[in-house]
């Protein structure tokens, strides 16, 4: 999450000065790094050469049509419109990571 907190702006004014094809990479890392927040989540073992985004659906602690959001990311990493859609999933994370404490507890 604080990984996500320091590069999610630098890679939104990559978007802003229109250098695309530099912000496609950091959105990539992040997009690998979320799915692995996931599985962290979910205490799951994330193997990093598998994709696992179909596992994702069924985790427990997931944001709503995670499978599709994710894939479309993955297509276009290279659009604003995915940072967005990230960036929101990184928020959510956040909710579902504060949900996870309590009802464990």
């Amino acid at each position: 999450m604080n990984e996500w907190k320091g590069k999610s702006g630098y890679i939104s004014n990559l978007f802003h000065e229109r250098k695309i094809q530099e912000a496609s990479f950091p959105m990539q890392q992040s997009i690998k790094n979320y799915i692995h927040l996931l599985f962290l989540l979910n205490k799951e073992k994330w193997d990093e050469e598998l994709d696992g985004v179909d596992k994702l659906e069924n985790f427990t602690y997931k944001p709503l049509n995670i499978k599709e959001r994710i894939q479309f990311i993955q297509s276009y990493p290279h659009q604003y419109h995915s940072y967005i859609h990230l960036n929101e999933l990184y928020k959510e994370a956040e909710k579902l990571y504060a949900k996870a404490e309590i009802l464990e507890q």
